[in-house]
């Protein structure tokens, strides 16, 4: 009695502190890192965990222990204890769903162990850092102290950074770089009371270096030479350097002694020589855009338009810059804008023709891709460029201190690791410690980059400025307008001038014109508009379609460049199972470029997980490999592989990247539409290629990535689902028409939620997605969305537990038949030894493993229920908007599903925005409408 009444204040305490730890943290209270929440809440599961099993295996539970304490014989088990049984199981399944669903949405303090393993991109998971916390209380091995955020805010660069330095320090590294054989220690070689350095050459030649502000009068040149005849009487060279000042370099004679003068603008002109980087640049400049095409970046520039803000007036992007260059102050420009808007033809256009123009200030064009500047060094970024070059980084960093340099860093939406915010932040930092006083930096990429705009803001330092600190001014590019489409197109075959010309002048495509006013579309349909019939069907296009269908073309183009003994041993569609392998094994390890020996052994990789079946519908005029089996042929000797790669890396998509020496695709969209067709064949049983691929690609963990919240790879995604869905009505009504997609959406993901309209539905993402409970209507929704789901959870458990309860009852009552057997037993033997006592118990041992299997399954079913209930959510609403648009459907007609203040969530859902920005606005709104309730309530009880 007294036992079992412990039993249950234990329950309700360890329940009462579970929840008190779980609020605490949910409210943002707690001040504990993740793996000290583990371990408290763990330990108190499993403590839970005991109670619920006891209560399940014994015949009493908490409504017996008070018919006890009321003096109520209970002789069988009643339905109340029943029901009470099962409400332990349900409380306890909640508990554990509770504390995993808080630790995998962790917003609390992180430990440094925690922060490391967010550097090298590792996942962690509730058991594991409870072990690990359980161990450090004995060990200390592991660091779980709270690691504190670095707090990005772009500085002047170097600490004590005030200006130029000492003009003797800057031009002895100046001098020491125009002339490598010479030997200046700034220590031991300065001599102040006279200003000059007295120092050798590499063969002990003399060498003495006057420093003046200005050009020196003659009697302090005197002065000068009659001070270093006092140590030696000849030296091979005397050198005055002038740091203010313009005028050519001369050589006079005074004294009988030659004295050359060295001008400081000069100097810093003749430091490094540039012609193997315009050289370079030139080569790269008119070089072919892609493989089988004739046309340069020359034959289709066309100067973008920009917006300083995003609701500044668009203004020629290159008269900007040119305004911008010229003017002083410590202001830096970032370039923004979403894939396939130009940045980097931009960047090499604005570096060519700086370098042709030969300009005061010199363009250092820095690709960021696959690039981690958070460890690197000044010099080493400085390095990211010289190496290639052969070029000193010193030198350049020496030119950037004087304002000689223009600095592009272009794709920073490309870098290495871009891990968390701290990470991101981090890269960024070393950055900006590059700017000077008189540094110009052009920094370039994708706005979506970023989770949030304060994190944007912050990162850029687009509210930054002041004494020492840079300021940078955000430009975004526009897309092209109908002149700027038909100038692009100016070197493009006649025909796909006139058809794109028909549709514009026409406008019978909206949504087509849109998708070709980004630059990167339009080149790829003016490439394909005649081998695949653009013309014929661009009522339909979509980004996706556009892309793919360039992808398609590539991979059949290989055939034709084949003789009567062909290069190729791969058909399209065998092609396309490597191309995506090789992306998805990108995509997973977060890289933008493979080196060339991880490449080999990809490709390895994948004809291991090749299927047959893919080469069983090649047509048969192609007699590919001579009628042989594709992982035969490759494994019959080397010569075979090497040719199977060759194909591979030479189908169109791949290019060189000396950057990383390594492979790259040629175009970041080829890549993210690959990895979207990989999730389109797990998505959508179709029975096709995509899913043959899919599907053989999985069956390898490293092939098997999880779909991160990437806004293009998921847009792109979108398209290719969009275009599964078919719509047959007959009806105009453009709100009807979109809500019947909308369902045909919702069945084609198989998705089953709750939500039965878009607005709903967009409220069920936001409180997928949102770190912790909002207020307002917000959390309400979100408590009425977690009682629905705990319905889901009550209904499974009650299934299972009802068989389990039935199972303990014929335990018990075999235990009962055992007890009465053995009894008997103890009266015709003398001695009952404590084997008897042992079988007694042997009854429990397997009713406590099946319990905690049952147990285990429950969790585990609802858990799987659950995640195939959340997370497609934006999905689906992105699958919706682009079908609608595909049908002709208006965004009128789409946007008529939101209240005002949802349709703009919704078209920052659309638009890629970050998903705190959507919280933010729906949370506003929940805000909104929650206040309103109150005023009129508050009305209606003031009148009654």
């Amino acid at each position: 009695m007294i036992g079992l009444v412990i039993g249950l204040a234990a329950f309700v305490v360890l329940l009462a502190a579970l929840l008190v730890i779980v609020y605490r943290r949910r409210t943002g209270r707690g001040k504990s890192v993740r793996e000290e929440y583990a371990l408290r809440c763990t330990t108190l599961l499993i403590a839970l965990a005991g109670d619920t099993i006891y209560a399940l295996t014994s015949g009493y539970t908490v409504w017996d222990i008070a018919a006890v304490l009321l003096g109520v014989d209970i002789q069988e088990p009643t339905g109340l204890a029943i029901a009470a049984k099962v409400l332990m199981v349900v409380v306890f399944l909640a508990a554990v769903s509770v504390v995993r669903q808080t630790y995998r949405i962790w917003n609390g303090p992180v430990s440094r162990r925690q922060h490391q393993m967010d550097m090298r991109m590792e996942e962690s998971s509730l058991l594991l850092d409870f072990c690990v916390a359980l161990l450090d209380r004995f060990t200390r091995a592991e660091n779980l102290s709270a690691y504190r955020k670095l707090e990005i805010t772009p500085d002047s660069g170097e600490e004590g950074y005030d200006g130029d330095p000492p003009w003797h320090l800057e031009f002895a590294a100046i001098y020491t770089l125009l002339s490598n054989q010479a030997h200046i220690n700034p220590e031991t070689d300065w001599h102040p009371q006279a200003r000059c350095f007295l120092s050798t050459y590499a063969d002990g030649q003399r060498i003495a270096i006057y420093c003046a502000e200005t050009r020196p009068d003659e009697e302090t040149v005197d002065a000068f030479l009659a001070y270093i005849r006092q140590y030696h009487t000849s030296y091979l060279q005397v050198i005055v350097a002038v740091k203010q000042g313009e005028g050519e370099d001369v050589q006079v004679v005074r004294n009988g002694q030659p004295i050359r003068y060295l001008f400081k603008k000069n100097a810093l002109d003749n430091m490094v020589d540039f012609s193997g980087y315009h050289s370079a640049m030139d080569r790269l400049y008119h070089s072919h855009l892609m493989q089988d095409t004739p046309l340069n970046i020359e034959d289709v520039y066309v100067e973008p338009l920009c917006r300083l803000g995003e609701k500044g007036e668009a203004v020629p992007l290159e008269e900007y810059i040119k305004a911008w260059l010229g003017e002083e102050g410590n202001r830096q420009l970032a370039l923004l804008g979403d894939f396939g808007q130009g940045k980097t033809l931009f960047s090499i256009h604005l570096t060519w023709q700086m370098l042709s123009a030969r300009t005061r200030r010199i363009p250092i064009l820095i690709p960021l891709r696959n690039k981690s500047p958070r460890n690197s060094s000044e010099m080493e970024i400085f390095s990211y460029f010289a190496a290639r070059y052969g070029i000193s980084p010193e030198a350049l960093r020496i030119l950037n201190n004087n304002g000689r340099l223009l600095l592009i860093f272009d794709g920073f939406d490309e870098m290495d690791l871009i891990g968390n915010d701290d990470i991101r932040k981090r890269h960024f930092q070393s950055l900006w410690k590059l700017v000077r006083p008189r540094s110009k930096v052009l920094i370039t990429g994708r706005p979506n980059y970023f989770f949030s705009q304060d994190e944007l803001v912050s990162a850029l330092g687009l509210q930054a400025g002041g004494a020492g600190i840079p300021r940078c001014d955000p430009l975004y590019l526009q897309l092209f307008t109908p002149a700027q489409m038909l100038r692009a197109l100016r070197c493009a075959r006649p025909s796909v001038q006139a058809g794109i010309r028909t549709i514009i002048e026409e406008n019978v495509s909206p949504s087509f014109l849109d998708l070709i006013s980004r630059p990167s579309h339009l080149f790829l349909v003016s490439q394909i508009w005649e081998e695949r019939r653009i013309g014929e069907k661009y009522k339909n296009l979509t980004s996706a379609a556009i892309i793919n269908e360039f992808i398609q073309n590539c991979f059949e183009r290989q055939r034709e460049k084949g003789t009567a003994d062909p290069y190729f041993y791969l058909s399209a569609v065998e092609r396309e199972f490597f191309m995506v392998g090789i992306a998805v094994y990108m995509y997973k390890l977060g890289a933008v470029s493979i080196p060339q020996d991880v490449f080999a052994d990809v490709v390895v990789n994948l004809l291991e997980l090749f299927p047959e079946k893919l080469s069983q519908r090649n047509p048969a005029a192609l007699n590919l490999r001579g009628g042989k089996a594709l992982r035969a042929f490759a494994q019959a000797d080397d010569n075979s592989l090497v040719a199977v790669m060759n194909d591979v890396r030479t189908c169109g998509l791949l290019v060189n990247d000396t950057a990383a020496s390594g492979l790259c695709f040629a175009h970041k969209s080829f890549f993210d539409l690959l990895v979207a067709k990989f999730y389109l064949g797990k998505e959508l049983s179709l029975h096709d290629e995509t899913m043959d691929i899919s599907r053989a690609l999985s069956r390898s963990a490293a092939f098997n990535p999880r779909l991160r919240q990437d806004f293009v790879v998921r847009k792109l995604l979108a398209e290719l689902i969009a275009g599964q869905v078919n719509l047959h009505m007959n009806t105009t009504d453009g709100a009807g028409r979109s809500l019947k997609i909308f369902q045909q959406c919702k069945r084609v993901l198989s998705y089953r939620g709750f939500s039965g309209s878009p607005q709903g539905l967009l409220l069920r993402s936001a409180e997928e997605i949102q770190r912790g409970w909002n207020g307002g209507m917000s959390r309400r929704r979100s408590i009425k969305s977690r009682v629905r789901f705990g319905m889901v959870y009550l209904c499974m458990a009650l299934i299972a537990v009802s068989f389990l309860i039935k199972s303990v009852q014929i335990n018990m009552q075999y235990q009962g038949e055992a007890a009465r057997y053995f009894e008997g037993v103890r009266s015709h033997v003398e001695t009952a030894g404590p084997m008897v006592r042992l079988s007694e118990q042997v009854p429990y041992l397997p009713m406590v493993f099946v319990c905690l299997l049952t147990l285990a399954l429950i969790y585990l079913l609802c858990r799987r229920m659950a995640l195939s209930l959340s997370g497609k959510e934006g999905l689906v609403l992105l699958t919706w908007y682009h079908a609608c648009r595909e049908n002709g459907i208006s965004d009128q007609d789409i946007l008529g599903h939101f209240s005002p203040r949802y349709a703009e969530a919704f078209l920052a859902l659309i638009q890629g925005n970050s998903l705190t920005e959507i919280q933010e606005r729906l949370s506003t709104a929940g805000q909104r409408r929650t206040r309103r309730w109150r005023d009129h309530s508050r009305r209606n009880g003031g009148s009654r």
